[in-house]
C-alpha cells in the first residue's frame, strides 16, 4: 500500500524509537499458498490459494464461475463471502454470511423436530452435512465481517460464542483468537466511547484461557504486565513451523497495536507496529487487511497553515 507522503514522514521519526520489531520470518506463508495454487485440483481449491496471495478479483472469478456449476454448494458460497470481504464488499459477503447462518438453522430446527416428534432424525443431505462441517470456519469469517462493517458489538458477541467452544474443547487455535480478539475488540470500543478499559480488561482476560506461551503474553501485555519486548521473547520460544510463526508474528503486531493505541493512548507506537508488518508482501493473514484500515484511522489530520 503506497502510504502518502505524511505517513512517511511519521515512520521516517518513528523509525528512531527504541522499539523493537520481531525479526521478519522468511515468506514462509506465500510460498505455502504458492505451492498451493500449483498443486489446485479444483476451482475452489485454486479460488482459496489465488484469495491468500492477495489476487482477490482472480478468486472472485473463479468463485462466481463455479457457483454456476454447483450453486448449492456451501463451500463455494462461503468462500465467496470471504473473499468478497477481503476485496472491500463488505456488505454483500454480509449477505452471503446470513443466507447460510438461515440455512444451517433451518437444517437444526428439522432435526430437533425430528427428535422431539420421537421419530428417528432425517439423515442430512450431502449439502446439509457439508454445510454443517463449515459452521467453524463460516462463524469466524462472519465475525470478522461485523470487524470490517464496523459492528463491533456484533463481532464481540460471536467470538465469545466462539471462544465458548473452549468447553468442550478445550484451548486451542480458534479459541485463541478468539480470545485476543474479545480483549481487542473491548479496547477499542472502550476507547471509541472515552472510556478507560484497565477494569473491564483485567476482568475479561482472568477468564479466558489460552494454549500458547505467546498468546498468554498478549494477554499479559494487555494488562501491563509485560514489555512488548518479553512478548517476542515468548514468540521465540513458542514451538512453530516457519507458516504459524509467521502468522501469529503477523497476529502479534496487530493485537500489540490495539493495546498501544487503545489502552495505552500511544498512537506512535501502534502506527510503527502496524507499518512494520504492512511493509510486507501479503501473506494471507486476515489482519494484515484491517491493519490497513488501522493505518488510515492513525493518519495526523492536517493542520491549517497559517494566515
Amino acid at each position: 500500500m503506497r502510504l502518502p507522503a505524511s505517513i512517511k514522514t511519521i515512520l521516517a521519526a518513528l523509525a528512531l524509537l527504541p522499539l523493537p520489531l520481531h525479526a521478519q520470518p522468511a515468506p514462509a506463508l506465500r510460498q505455502q499458498n504458492e505451492t498451493a495454487l500449483a498443486k489446485a485440483a479444483t476451482p475452489l481449491e485454486k479460488a482459496i490459494a489465488l484469495d491468500k496471495l492477495g489476487l482477490f478479483p482472480k478468486a472472485l472469478s473463479i468463485l462466481l464461475d463455479d457457483a454456476q456449476l454447483a450453486p448449492d454448494d456451501p463451500a463455494v458460497q462461503l468462500h465467496t463471502a470471504i473473499v468478497l470481504d477481503h476485496n472491500g464488499a463488505h456488505a454483500a459477503a454480509r449477505r452471503i454470511y446470513d443466507t447460510l447462518f438461515a440455512r444451517i438453522q433451518t437444517v437444526q430446527q428439522n432435526l430437533a423436530r425430528a427428535r422431539k416428534s420421537g421419530g428417528t432424525p432425517p439423515a442430512p443431505s450431502a449439502t446439509d452435512t457439508r454445510l454443517l462441517a463449515l459452521s467453524d470456519l463460516l462463524n469466524e469469517n462472519a465475525a470478522i465481517n461485523h470487524v470490517f462493517l464496523g459492528q463491533y458489538d456484533k463481532a464481540l458477541l460471536m467470538f465469545t460464542s466462539i471462544y465458548a467452544r473452549i468447553a468442550a474443547y478445550g484451548p486451542d487455535e480458534t479459541t485463541n483468537r478468539a480470545a485476543l480478539w474479545r480483549v481487542w475488540l473491548t479496547a477499542k470500543m472502550r476507547a471509541t466511547d472515552g472510556m478507560r478499559s484497565e477494569v473491564a480488561l483485567e476482568t475479561l482476560i482472568a477468564s479466558l484461557a489460552v494454549s500458547t506461551p505467546w498468546h498468554d503474553a498478549m494477554l499479559k501485555l494487555y494488562l501491563g504486565k509485560l514489555s512488548w519486548e518479553k512478548l517476542l521473547a515468548a514468540m521465540d520460544n513458542n514451538r512453530d513451523d516457519a507458516p504459524a510463526r509467521e502468522r501469529h508474528t503477523t497476529e502479534a503486531h496487530f493485537f500489540a497495536a490495539g493495546y498501544f493505541r487503545y489502552v495505552r493512548g500511544d498512537n506512535e507506537t501502534a502506527l510503527k507496529l502496524l507499518a512494520a508488518q504492512d511493509s510486507l508482501p501479503y501473506n494471507g493473514v486476515v489482519e494484515r487487511l484491517l491493519m490497513r484500515d488501522e493505518i488510515k484511522t492513525l493518519q495526523p489530520v492536517a493542520t491549517p497553515a497559517p494566515r
